[in-house]
């Protein structure tokens, strides 16, 4: 580590304090998608990045109307009061030097059974050495990691020489539009990192992902006898058995790609949702299921969408009620699209500098591998942009109960970005 990086690393722990109570404050600030209150979030954060000498760029996905004749546009959706942000710090030689965008999302996941959590969801406690709240993890953390890495090197007395880019983009969670509208915008760069949580491990992919539904037609009839009745239940149960088979084989096939073998599960199908009849008084007529799937880079969608649908199938074939009422799937329905897949080179120059930054604050080498469906695909697919995805948190502390972030975990991802 040379002397200039010591002294950029010396001011990330002489403001960690700092560092800290922004993260907090942060998530102190509510920002649940849907509804997807982000104004407050975003006014907080570009009053910061104004104080760092940033250009400021408030603006409505609405307002770039290219956005909605995309194909990648996520189904019809107004952006009042939902405002993108877009920080602009122009280099000393910025015709001379490469130009890098940090992205993160503002935007957090709904709170789901609120009296399960033994800490307040937006308090932003510190306990056991963490951060807690909604948006810890998942990417409130990641966004304080960024801004904070910039606070760093400013106040070491260094200027930068080439255009740096701090994007907090809207609706990440309800599909992608925010992101997608600074690209069409016209917001470029030579790099992107995408600071979603990741525990610090460099990803190059990130899977693709997309919803399906799937339909059972039962017959009703009164729960005393139920025998005269078809429960589309019991049919359903046979269908979710055979998806779980279907992740199996497609896991086999998933591991053999370098960046997803060492994972559980490398391409998950998930069920969100089951829903059956509407009183106890009757046997259901019809039941639904809801869920998420995921495939990689080198698949084609289609190919994916008929894996599934032949689990279907199997069921089908070996029932005779489900032969005459065969079940309904949907594909991408909630979205009108899906979540494409992408990677880039892991030679790619933007690679190896996060890979040195790793090494010089760890002594060693970091997990380079792929990750779960984010914004980081848009960078490259609209753009041409290479995309890492790096930043602190865990993917499993996301989205669920008492979610967290590590705040040595967020210390060294600021380091490392700056």
């Amino acid at each position: 580590m040379n002397i200039y990086e010591k002294k950029i690393i010396k001011e990330v722990e002489n403001h960690k304090n700092s560092l800290i109570e922004f993260t907090r404050d942060l998530i102190k600030i509510p920002s649940e998608n849907p509804p997807g209150n982000e104004k407050e979030c975003q006014i907080f954060l570009a009053k910061k990045l104004k104080e760092l000498g940033f250009d400021i760029d408030l603006f409505s996905p609405d307002d770039v109307k290219e956005l909605f004749l995309h194909p990648f546009y996520k189904h019809p959706k107004t952006y009042i009061d939902r405002p993108n942000l877009v920080g602009s710090l122009h280099g000393e030689k910025e015709t001379q030097y490469n130009s890098l965008i940090l992205n993160g999302h503002v935007d957090v996941t709904k709170i789901e059974n609120p009296d399960r959590w033994t800490h307040d969801p937006f308090g932003g406690e510190i306990d056991k050495g963490r951060i807690w709240g909604r948006g810890a993890s998942d990417m409130k953390s990641g966004l304080a990691s960024m801004i904070f890495a910039i606070h760093s090197i400013l106040y070491a007395g260094f200027e930068l020489e080439g255009n740096l880019y701090i994007e907090s983009v809207v609706d990440e969670e309800g599909g992608g539009n925010g992101t997608l509208s600074t690209l069409l915008k016209g917001y470029t760069a030579d790099a992107a990192i995408v600071t979603e949580p990741t525990n610090l491990n460099i990803m190059t992919s990130c899977r693709g992902g997309g919803t399906f539904r799937i339909t059972v037609t039962g017959l009703s009839a009164h729960p005393s006898v139920k025998w005269r009745g078809v429960d589309p239940i019991e049919k359903m149960v046979k269908i979710y058995k055979s998806l779980e088979k279907c992740e199996k084989q497609r896991h086999e096939k998933g591991k053999k790609n370098i960046l997803y073998r060492d994972l559980e599960i490398s391409t998950p199908i998930n069920i969100g949702y089951f829903s059956g009849g509407p009183s106890f008084k009757v046997t259901p007529s019809e039941a639904t299921v809801g869920g998420w799937f995921e495939w990689l880079p080198d698949e084609e969608v289609s190919n994916v969408c008929n894996e599934i649908s032949k689990s279907v199938e199997e069921v089908t074939k070996d029932d005779s009620w489900l032969k005459n009422n065969p079940p309904k799937i949907e594909f991408f329905r909630e979205f009108g699209t899906y979540s494409p897949a992408y990677e880039i080179n892991p030679r790619s120059p933007i690679v190896k500098e996060l890979k040195h930054s790793y090494t010089e604050i760890f002594s060693k080498k970091p997990m380079v591998g792929g990750t779960g469906p984010c914004d980081a695909r848009y960078f490259p697919l609209v753009s041409g942009i290479p995309a890492v995805i790096f930043g602190p948190g865990e993917l499993y502390s996301c989205h669920g109960v008492d979610e967290f972030v590590d705040i040595e975990n967020l210390v060294n991802a600021t380091k490392i970005l700056a």
